[in-house]
Parts: structure tokens; sequence; C-alpha cells
């Protein structure tokens, strides 16, 4: 149940005591699970926890996807809530810095699901894929173009956007296998498409 409302029983040094609360289960990859708040004195503001599950909904969600127009609900809400989305926007990466992050950990994801899945190189995945040069340096094969996309620091200052996510097409497509890996390069691509669009 994602929100539970009502009397729960707890313990103060060896007392019991009946008090409302209201029970509000997180979402999965908040790191968190649930958050308790404690109605100790009197009526339950219902406007206030209104408030606060707003605010723990809209801060999940620009967590996850980096959705700016989110916090605009925040704000909306006025004294500390605006407070909180401004400390928000301020300490969050730029979009452009989130962006490059998504690239390479689902570039590196995706590669790795192809190798394990297929039990085939990079090296086959750039030729059969046609999308990333294979040279062959002193008689090894070198995927120098690819390569730069495995890390932040040797990312090009443009990448190439396209061809990421036709790279990460063409591995869904070849790789059928359900797991949760392909969940995860499913979710980061959806991601990456998300934040290229808005």
């Amino acid at each position: 149940q994602p929100h539970y409302c009502g009397k729960i029983d707890i313990y103060i040094e060896d007392i019991r005591q009946n008090i409302e609360a209201d029970i509000l289960k997180l979402p999965e990859g908040s790191g968190l699970d649930v958050m308790y708040i404690f109605n100790v004195g009197g009526g339950a503001n219902a406007a206030r926890i209104h408030n606060l599950e707003t605010a723990v909904e809209v801060l999940s969600s620009y967590a996850f996807d980096g959705d700016k127009d989110q916090l605009q609900k925040l704000k909306e809400l006025g004294g500390e809530f605006t407070r909180l989305a401004d400390k928000a926007l301020g300490n969050k990466k730029d979009k452009q810095e989130l962006m490059r992050e998504v690239l390479v950990d689902t570039m590196t994801h995706a590669l790795e699901y192809w190798e394990s899945v297929t039990g085939e190189t990079k090296f086959a995945f750039a030729e059969q894929s046609g999308l990333w040069r294979v040279y062959l340096d002193r008689s090894t094969l070198q995927t120098r173009t690819l390569d730069k996309y495995m890390r932040i620091e040797t990312l090009p200052k443009t990448p190439r956007w396209r061809t990421v996510l036709s790279s990460i097409e063409f591995i869904l497509e070849h790789c059928k296998e359900q797991s949760p890996e392909r969940a995860y390069i499913e979710a980061q691509r959806d991601k990456m498409q998300r934040l290229l669009t808005s």
C-alpha cells in the first residue's frame, strides 16, 4: 500500500503510545523505503500533509528524470517549499553534465549486455551495426571512437547522440533476453531521449 494514514503504536522510553501517522512508500531507487510523518500536536493539518506528499513526489520525480518543470509545482506551494525547490535547482548538475553521464552509463551497460547475451565482442557489435569504425592497428582490432564514448573523460564535447541512440536500439533489437539489465538500458535510453527533447 503506497500510503497509510491512521493510528500506529510506537514505544518511547519503553512506554507504548498510540499516535496518528502517515506512512508514505517512496519510489524504488530513491535510496529510501518509506517516510513517516507523525502527528503529535492534535488534529492533523490535512493541507500540510498534502503539501508534504506533493513535495516528496515532485522531488522524487526531479531526482530520477531531471525534470525541472516538476519543481515549479513545488514553488507554487510557497514558503519553505519555494526554498526547497530553489535549493534543488542550485545543487542539481547542469543538464549537459547529466546528459553526458547518462550517455556513458547507457553505452557501457548496453555493450556489457551485448557481450553477455551474444558472447561477441564490441568489435563484432561495431562491424555488425555499421555505426562505429573498426581499425586494424599492428594486427590488433581497435574501436577508437566507440571507446571514447565509454568514459566521461574521453567523451567528445559534442557527442553524436543519434549514433548513440541507434547503437542502443541495435543492441536491444539483436538481444531479446529479458533481464533487469535490459530494463535498465531501456529506462536509461528513455531518460536520454527526454533530456534531449526537454
